[in-house]
């Protein structure tokens, strides 16, 4: 029981990770009009897996629950029940503000940024290791954590060499895809005298070298060793649980070649062929782990206390153990060139947005800061000499509602003179013919006359994933979408309409 109001139970004293639980809840609501709660499982291949369920992001739709899964790790969580290890991976949290250190889970009022991996660390020099580098990811926002990762390989300790590989982020070990590899950089040194220096190379974040990845940047350690080889990784931040004080488990790093590992295309640290014991007997081969587990790697908020590192990757089994999950061979010279190497994954990108707050700019003073940074964020679009944009578009900010923050966007596209900006309209509660009066009434009052600005009507229902439902949407996403469909098959100046360049998914 939480102090919530909501309520975990089983059928037996016996539970298994993958057993089907209860939610239920008295003063929660809508939960509470579930009489017998609201039964799940963690198994992703049932249907009452948690995540259909409840869904992954906060946001209200017709029937929703009020809850939703913030982080879950469905492969670790069958690794575990597949040892039947008897400890808890990672544990439940019904977060809410009532709960100890909630704000540890609800602070993501940051401004948006890109994602970068842990620190490489060298080979074992002397008894310890030394910090080298880490790579930043060019992209930035949510995403950033889960389009890429990067392979370092060929680790050559007598040379003093080796090769990074930019990969996609769904790109497995178990079967490679053809065109999975992004970006390859061989025989690299950290010499920084040498024309294959790494920064060189690949390009720097503080753009002491110009970047040349269309991918990543590189950013040095202080005092970064220049005659040594990578070996490994330092862990990653993760939240831990304040409501009975558990710290997050360690990730399972693979750490050695098995018999039937094909080692060409087999990677050390990070990769889905470390789950042993989550096999196709165990799921079907459709359901078998495809890839590496995405919501390790997404922004965990803008606290930097509640948080433990846990431990990172070494390929050296002399490496620290209060630091590093090791390999078993004792140096880098024990490996062959074809499996010296190791994989890691950016993390901790953020779309610069507070997920938990309704995107509200009405501009009274509880949402003076959704303002702010909305007028901020479109300051940034302002100058067509730093951005070079034709379609604007702001998600959930409608003529009707938000009406000062709109026009504030038409201001700056009216500025630009170049682009054009799609205004969502707001939805009325039937979205039915005999509005179309009204919702012009409205727009008219608003004295909105720009020749840069245009909005749609009516709002239109397009089947959500996530939510296994089919739920309303402003027609902007599909607006936008066909206009980029007319400059590409046809002219600007075509209508992006009719039959081939007007059709609408839904």
């Amino acid at each position: 029981s939480t102090s919530n109001g909501l309520n975990i139970s089983t059928v037996t004293n016996t539970w298994n990770s993958l057993d089907t639980f209860t939610i239920s809840g008295g003063s929660a609501t809508p939960l509470s009009a579930y009489t017998n709660g609201l039964n799940v499982t963690l198994d992703e291949t049932q249907k009452s897996y948690i995540v259909n369920a409840l869904g992954t992001t906060p946001v209200n739709t017709a029937g929703d629950l009020g809850l939703f899964v913030d982080i879950i790790t469905p492969h670790y969580i069958r690794q575990a029940y597949s040892a039947n290890t008897n400890t808890v991976v990672y544990g439940f949290t019904f977060i809410g503000p009532s709960l100890p250190n909630y704000d540890r889970y609800s602070d993501y009022t940051e401004a948006y940024k890109n994602s970068n991996t842990p620190m490489i660390v060298s080979k074992v020099i002397g008894s310890s290791v030394r910090d080298m580098f880490y790579f930043e990811t060019i992209s930035d926002g949510n995403a950033s954590a889960n389009e890429i990762k990067i392979s370092i390989a060929n680790i050559d300790d007598i040379n003093k060499v080796f090769d990074v590989v930019v990969r996609k982020f769904d790109d497995t070990d178990a079967n490679t895809l053809t065109n999975g590899r992004l970006e390859l950089y061989r025989g690299l040194t950290m010499d920084d005298t040498q024309p294959n220096f790494v920064g060189k190379a690949i390009g720097t974040t503080d753009e002491t070298y110009p970047r040349q990845s269309q991918y990543v940047t590189v950013t040095f350690a202080d005092n970064f060793p220049r005659n040594t080889v990578p070996a490994g990784f330092k862990g990653y931040y993760l939240r831990d649980n304040p409501h009975n004080s558990i710290i997050p488990a360690n990730l399972l790093y693979k750490t050695g070649y098995t018999a039937t590992d094909t080692v060409s295309k087999t990677y050390l640290g990070i990769s889905e062929l470390a789950y042993t014991l989550f096999t196709p007997e165990l799921v079907g081969r459709k359901l078998s782990i495809q890839s590496i587990e995405k919501d390790i790697f997404k922004n965990q908020g803008a606290v930097t206390t509640g948080t433990t590192q846990i431990k990172g990757f070494h390929m050296e089994s002399g490496a620290t153990t209060a630091q590093f999950v090791t390999g078993a061979k004792a140096s880098i010279g024990e490996y062959t060139k074809a499996q010296a190497k190791f994989t890691v994954v950016p993390a901790g990108g953020f779309d610069g947005w507070d997920q938990f707050r309704m995107p509200t700019f009405t501009g009274d003073a509880v949402d003076a800061d959704n303002v702010q940074a909305f007028k901020d964020a479109i300051d940034l679009m302002s100058v067509p000499e730093t951005v070079d944009v034709n379609l604007f578009a702001t998600p959930d900010c409608n003529w009707l509602d938000h009406y000062g923050a709109v026009e504030y966007g038409i201001s700056m596209v009216e500025s630009r003179a170049d682009a054009v900006y799609i205004i969502d309209a707001p939805r009325y509660a039937s979205d039915a013919s005999q509005d179309t009066a009204a919702i012009a009434t409205d727009l008219q009052g608003t004295g909105i006359d720009s020749n840069y600005s245009a909005t749609y009507w009516p709002w239109i229902q397009i089947f959500d994933a996530s939510y296994q439902q089919f739920v309303f949407t402003s027609p902007t996403a599909q607006v936008v979408k066909s206009i980029a469909l007319t400059d590409n098959i046809a002219y600007p100046w075509f209508a992006p309409a009719g039959l081939t360049r007007g059709k609408v998914n839904c």
